[in-house]
């Protein structure tokens, strides 16, 4: 399969834009959400390759959108954005 459509679900618009902006420099189509219910229209709107999904966002959990995935006929591949500090950012010592 190849991969041409990205949608990238994330409510803190640096880490949102950052990636976007990354994959379209690698020529991939992507397109954002901020919330659970932006991601679920645009799934039921178009069809996406992969999609990168934020675990804590405003209006639930990642794996919420992951339940309700059911009634999309196709379905993407996922990957977890997660918590990305183990640790407050702050806290981790530079080298």
């Amino acid at each position: 399969m190849a991969i041409e459509k990205i949608l990238v679900v994330d409510d803190e618009p640096f880490i949102a834009k950052s990636i976007s902006e990354w994959l379209r420099s690698k020529h991939y189509s992507v397109s954002t959400a901020d919330s659970l219910a932006q991601a679920e229209r645009l799934l039921k709107r178009d069809v996406f390759d992969i999609m990168l999904l934020d675990v804590n966002l405003p209006d639930g959990k990642g794996t919420d959108l992951l339940e309700r995935l059911s009634s999309i006929p196709r379905k993407p591949l996922m990957a977890d954005l997660g918590n990305r500090w183990a640790a407050p950012p702050d806290s981790i010592a530079r080298n």
